[in-house]
């Protein structure tokens, strides 16, 4: 079996499995992804890190925060622009010391 190295997130949802298909949104109007806040309901703990990534077309954007041992993080800096027809999706990288995703 091979180890995971990331999931995706359904927006506004659970994890999906890593070596399934990502859950994605196709964007249907063209417009800006900023503000991104993600709140779960177990923190990670000392020794793991989620870092939570919006991903633009299957690349990774700079609008990306990291929970280790805290349940919320935000990132209120970083913005991407999206057109019409774009893909958006959320990708989480758990690093360190492993605990299964609560979210």
């Amino acid at each position: 079996m091979l180890a995971k190295q990331y999931d995706f997130v359904a927006i506004g949802d659970t994890v999906t499995d890593a070596f399934t298909s990502p859950t994605t949104l196709f964007v249907l109007r063209a417009g800006t992804a900023k503000n991104l806040r993600v709140d779960v309901i177990t923190a990670p703990g000392a020794g793991t890190t989620w870092t939570y990534t919006i991903r633009k077309n299957s690349v990774d954007t700079a609008v990306t925060c990291a929970l280790t041992t805290t349940v919320s993080c935000d990132d209120t800096v970083n913005s991407v622009p999206f057109a019409k027809g774009d893909v958006l999706a959320c990708k989480v990288v758990e690093t360190g010391t492993s605990i299964d995703f609560s979210l």
